[in-house]
């Protein structure tokens, strides 16, 4: 290639010339230094990675649990999901079928035959592996049992602040999904926080023995920060004249009759659970989006309440089973509000 002209005339010699740099780099750039102070343990968090298993992870090794009572025993009426697994399949599919529904639909008789809502429902199941594709039948009686639990929990009277009223009715503006994420600039310790819930103060939890009660502490993993940012999705929020109310669906198997889900068992169930936590998280959120957004926003003049929906419990009649329903003290809001945001 060498003896090739128009290509390349000379080999360039790196030996010929020392490259040199004409000034001193070293002393003229050099790393700027890093002069702010960073907070320990800052970083993004949820409800879940607060959280590290069930209640009984909280309690000393010594107490043994009790198991809640049920109803009447002449109450044992079976939910119509009493056939659906537990697990997160089962949740995810309830979930997003009450983001798709239309609850007006629900307010005129035979909704649930509508083709539309029916294709939507099985689609859905279809999607979480509910269904079994070779069978027909078993398809139909999914459908219809996910519809007749849908009709009940969206025409049942809710207890509200100024009466009852159903989801179904027109009148209720819902945002569904409603995502926060709030700022943390206390010091998040579940010692603190347990210290404002006090469920043993609290009207929400009065069936249950003042040893539970007393006994219940928040426990958080050691990784959790302890400042930077609190993510969440309120699965329901909606204004009823003038007052809003936060709502979560829970798809929690107690068991089969309407009876294991009776208010005592609930009771227990939100402290198992943790959820007296999390819709606590939910409320300061909600607090303080409506704070901003509200011009003549007042707690006790316009937020409702909080309402978890076991969509198993709830039979359709009344708020007695599956419905587990809370407005705390503006000052147990204010208090966990300082806790988190500083």
């Amino acid at each position: 290639w060498e003896d090739i002209p128009e290509i390349i005339r000379e080999v360039p010699d790196s030996r010929r010339k020392e490259m040199v740099a004409e000034t001193d780099v070293l002393s003229t750039f050099k790393a700027r230094e890093f002069m702010r102070e960073l907070p320990a343990k800052s970083g993004l968090m949820s409800f879940s990675s607060m959280t590290v298993g069930d209640y009984k992870a909280h309690l000393p090794e010594h107490i043994e649990e009790e198991k809640p009572t049920g109803l009447s025993e002449t109450i044992t009426s079976v939910s119509p999901l009493a056939g659906f697994p537990g697990g997160v399949a089962t949740g995810n599919a309830i979930h997003k079928i009450f983001e798709e529904l239309d609850f007006n639909r629900a307010e005129k008789s035979g909704w649930q035959n509508d083709s539309r809502v029916v294709e939507m429902v099985r689609n859905l199941l279809a999607r979480f592996d509910l269904i079994n594709p070779d069978s027909e039948a078993e398809t139909d009686n999914r459908i219809t049992a996910v519809l007749a639990m849908a009709d009940k929990v969206l025409n049942i009277p809710l207890p509200g602040s100024d009466g009852t009223f159903k989801l179904s009715q027109p009148d209720i503006a819902l945002r569904r999904e409603m995502e926060f994420c709030l700022p943390v600039t206390g010091s998040l310790t579940a010692e603190r926080v347990s210290a404002v819930l006090a469920p043993a103060e609290s009207a929400a939890f009065k069936l249950l023995d003042s040893e539970t009660l007393s006994r219940w502490q928040l426990q958080f993993p050691e990784y959790l920060p302890e400042q930077g940012y609190l993510n969440g999705f309120i699965d329901l929020v909606f204004c009823v004249e003038d007052r809003y109310y936060l709502l979560d669906w829970k798809t929690n198997n107690l068991g089969p009759d309407y009876a294991d889900y009776n208010k005592r068992a609930l009771q227990q169930n939100m402290l198992d659970s943790d959820y007296l936590l999390q819709y606590h998280l939910y409320l300061v959120a909600l607090n303080r989006f409506l704070e901003n957004r509200l011009p003549d926003y007042d707690y006790e003049r316009n937020f409702g309440g909080v309402y978890y929906v076991y969509v198993r419990g709830v039979d359709g009649a009344d708020a007695e089973t599956g419905v587990f329903y809370d407005r705390p003290e503006s000052g147990t809001v204010s208090d966990l509000t300082k806790v988190i945001c500083g």
